[in-house]
């Protein structure tokens, strides 16, 4: 096997989602050049989308002291960094990719995260805004610029781009199911149900909003229904701590 041959290996089964192989081929790449970087940013990826995040950070570490501007290495690394609660860590990459690729908007979301994760709420609003501003008709951006408004209590504003989001895709699960939460905050309770109950509808499987759906039929004193989801919840993931615990609080004693 070459050292191409394994590259295009390790990308032809990330984007298969199998990160076995994926990581084998890498690692073979990273035997016969181990000067490359894009070996081991490979095998980060693998690793980080097998559960290891930790294992993950180490190789893109590796990839960027091999090359110290790969931008590939420098986002990903911040992205895991990110995932893992160090956004102290990521903050000064994504503020230097910002600076190198000012038209990216996954950077300036990334940078956006990072000062969220540190408490700089006017600054992670600066970046989620160019994030927007970079990427208008991609829905993604304005979900995570309604996390950073309703961290700042602007659930008004948060609601304006969650709404913005679902207006580009009426079909988005996660603006569906995030936009119910300010929405019951404002006594909208109708509308907020709606918008879960259509989340579930579309995807039966994402939990989060089925969770969400439990929880805003109990806000609406509809315990019947609620205990219902929280059941189906645990049809599927039997150790889904949260939707046992609301279960028990709602039970009625007979039946606990």
């Amino acid at each position: 096997m070459s050292y191409q041959t394994d590259i295009a290996d390790a990308a032809r089964y990330l984007q298969q989602g199998n990160y076995k192989r994926a990581l084998k081929s890498a690692h073979s790449a990273a035997r016969l050049a181990p000067t490359s970087a894009v070996a081991p940013n490979l095998m980060g990826i693998a690793l980080g989308a097998s559960g290891k995040p930790s294992e993950a950070v180490a190789q893109f570490q590796k990839a960027l002291k091999l090359k110290p501007d790969y931008a590939d290495a420098q986002k990903n690394l911040a992205q895991t960094l990110l995932l893992i609660g160090r956004a102290a860590a990521a903050l000064p990459l994504v503020t230097n990719l910002a600076k190198t690729m000012p038209d990216d908007w996954q950077v300036w979301r990334l940078k956006a995260h990072a000062h969220l994760g540190i408490g700089q709420e006017r600054a992670a609003l600066d970046a989620a805004d160019m994030s927007v501003q970079k990427a208008p008709t991609l829905a993604t951006v304005f979900k995570f610029r309604s996390t950073v408004l309703l961290a700042q209590g602007r659930t008004r504003d948060a609601i304006a781009d969650l709404e913005a989001a679902l207006k580009i895709d009426p079909q988005d699960v996660e603006a569906l199911t995030n936009i119910s939460l300010p929405l019951a905050r404002q006594i909208r309770s109708q509308e907020a149900l709606g918008h879960v109950a259509r989340a579930v509808e579309i995807d039966p499987d994402y939990l989060p909003a089925r969770f969400r759906l439990a929880a805003q039929l109990v806000e609406m004193g509809k315990i019947d229904e609620a205990i219902t989801q929280y059941r189906k919840i645990l049809d599927k993931t039997p150790t889904h701590a949260a939707a046992l615990e609301r279960l028990t609080e709602i039970l009625p004693p007979q039946q606990q």
